[in-house]
């Protein structure tokens, strides 16, 4: 896979072009994680990718992996992204994937965006990442049926 994140995250960047015209964009968050014995301790990073798409000038959360390194975390994460419409395409992959009908307040045009996620909090997260809810109107969130 890839050696440095540069590469990694220009390669995740050309996925998601290619498949919506929507950038991508990643946040980084270290922890330190430590565990039930006090010699062992690790540090921990999760990678956030977010996508903004230019037309209606808002970004959304697409998926969060985590790894003990930074290029850990995004040869994960272009390994998810990379086999995302196939896994979708599985009924038993663990995820969900609505709709939602919202709206900008400073404009009245209704937008549709779909999300994947294993449970509703999920998608709402996701929806609303880096935004408070007043900035937003969900008008209604479907359930997609599974194909």
């Amino acid at each position: 896979m890839f050696e440095n994140i540069y590469e990694a995250e220009s390669a995740i960047q050309g996925l998601i072009k290619n498949d919506n015209n929507c950038s991508a964009h990643f946040q980084y968050v270290c922890e330190s994680e430590k565990y039930r014995s006090a010699v062992l301790s690790a540090e921990f990073v999760n990678v956030d990718l977010v996508t903004y798409n230019p037309e209606h000038k808002t970004h959304f959360l697409l998926h969060t992996m985590g790894a003990k390194t930074k290029i850990g975390a995004l040869n994960a994460l272009y390994d998810h992204i990379y086999k995302l419409k196939e896994t979708l395409k599985d009924n038993k992959n663990g995820y969900l994937n609505y709709t939602i009908e919202w709206g900008n307040k400073t404009d009245s045009k209704t937008r549709f965006s779909s999300f994947y996620g294993e449970d509703l909090d999920e998608i709402i997260r996701k929806f609303y990442y880096g935004k408070t809810k007043q900035s937003l109107n969900i008008f209604s969130i479907k359930l997609n049926p599974i194909s």
